[in-house]
């Protein structure tokens, strides 16, 4: 039994008196290991089975014997698949040949020449087919390439494209130049508006100053001209020509300012009859970030300052106690009146937690009612027992109101009336209406 390749699978019988081991490498193709007349007739008699289909015997093979005698034999063929996984085998039996050897037989005898023709034959067939399968490869070849001259046809319109691209790309640089020519309009635009700041800067009512790192003068606004008596002719100057107040009090606040490189510096300045100011002076930064300079400017607050020394004087003449604290409960200011019910200073009282006029049992109370009322706004009018700077406790009546500032932040504003001054106003039945009523209203205000 052999592989389609002709090597030795299996063998059974007496085989050793037909193949014989070969000298050098270990080769187990039978066709070499047989004498060279019984290889032809096993090569023929598979072919024969293969393109046949069927079981193929030879008969009257001679072959010579080491003694110089011959044996006749015989040889059935065929070719059968015992299972996909093992594929084709080959099954070739040896018999000797009685009947061919006594002359008695009805077989033909095996012919090695006819049958060396039909495998010629059948090898022509197979190398004209070849041949043919040949001619299919080359005209697949030439296919390919006819393929591959496509390809380079198309890499020349690829190229061609590529071609057109830098000529699109050479109508962008000139797309280029044009916005070019669009962003110098931008810097004319630029340079317009500037202008436009310049000029809103005059229309204002905020004088404004711009100074170098030497403190020379930039340029400033007609309205700080106004205030300070600056002219044209002014610009380049350093700071320190002037004796004009505010100029002064800029050249005294700059170098910490440049120095610092950031925040601001405000102060309020009164300038008799040209007015209250509000001073503000802040580091010039380029947009590198880089101070490269200073900015004052100075702002008219005489109608606020002047209405806030109004409030101020009212609130020192009103005989009721009234305080402002912040939303951590601290002191903002006081005045005279609740500073007289306490004992304290307003520089003592300025500052510090409100809790401080209350005994120590109910200061936790009286924060969480504050800042209740901080987030709520609501509290109604109460009687509390307090301490004043000497240990002294009084009885008063206490009203708040909620005041909501522009920034957001709250502030509650207290009304204290001391029970002391309830008793010496009742020692005195003829005014007791006129000072009640006073006290009502200074508790609405």
């Amino acid at each position: 039994m052999m592989d389609t390749r002709f090597h030795l699978v299996y063998s059974i019988g007496a085989v050793a008196n037909y193949i014989q081991m070969p000298a050098g490498p270990v080769n187990l193709d039978v066709l070499k290991m047989v004498p060279r007349d019984l290889s032809l007739a096993i090569s023929a008699a598979l072919n024969q089975a293969q393109r046949e289909g069927r079981s193929v015997e030879f008969r009257s093979i001679t072959l010579p014997r080491s003694d110089g005698g011959n044996d006749i034999v015989k040889i059935n063929a065929e070719v059968f698949e015992p299972s996909p996984e093992l594929g084709k085998l080959y099954l070739v039996a040896l018999h000797p040949d009685a009947e061919s050897a006594s002359g008695v037989t009805e077989f033909e005898p095996f012919n090695l020449d006819r049958q060396l023709l039909d495998r010629i034959a059948t090898l022509e067939g197979e190398l004209q087919s070849t041949r043919e399968s040949l001619q299919s490869s080359i005209e697949q070849q030439e296919t390919a390439n006819e393929e591959l001259q496509a390809s380079n046809e198309e890499l020349l319109a690829a190229n061609e494209e590529l071609q057109s691209t830098n000529e699109e790309l050479e109508s962008v640089n000139e797309e280029l130049y044009t916005v070019n020519a669009e962003y110098q309009g931008k810097i004319y635009e630029l340079t317009e508006l500037n202008d436009d700041m310049l000029n809103f800067a005059r229309s204002t009512d905020i004088g404004t100053i711009f100074f170098d790192k030497d403190l020379h003068i930039r340029r400033f606004t007609p309205v700080l001209g106004k205030v300070t008596g600056l002219t044209e002719s002014d610009v380049g100057r350093n700071l320190a020509t002037f004796a004009d107040p505010a100029l002064q009090l800029m050249l005294a606040a700059a170098p910490k300012v440049i120095k610092r490189g950031k925040g601001v510096y405000e102060e309020i300045l009164d300038l008799g009859s040209k007015g209250t100011f509000l001073l503000r002076l802040m580091p010039y930064r380029t947009n590198n970030k880089d101070v490269d300079g200073l900015v004052a400017s100075l702002v008219d607050i005489s109608k606020i300052y002047d209405a806030e020394q109004e409030l101020k004087a009212i609130l020192e003449t009103v005989n009721t106690g009234i305080c402002v604290t912040d939303e951590d409960g601290r002191f903002v200011q006081v005045n005279t009146a609740y500073c007289r019910i306490y004992g304290y200073s307003p520089h003592e009282l300025i500052g510090k937690h409100f809790s401080m006029v209350l005994p120590t049992e109910d200061r936790a109370y009286g924060g969480q009612l504050h800042d209740r009322f901080i987030k709520d706004g609501v509290e109604m009018p109460a009687l509390w027992e307090v301490v004043d700077k000497h240990g002294d406790t009084h009885k008063i009546a206490v009203r708040a109101s909620l005041l909501r500032r522009t920034d957001g932040s709250r502030r509650k504003i207290t009304v204290v009336t001391d029970f002391a001054d309830i008793v010496a106003l009742q020692t005195q039945p003829q005014s007791t209406g006129n000072a009640f009523q006073s006290i009502g209203e200074g508790t609405l205000a």
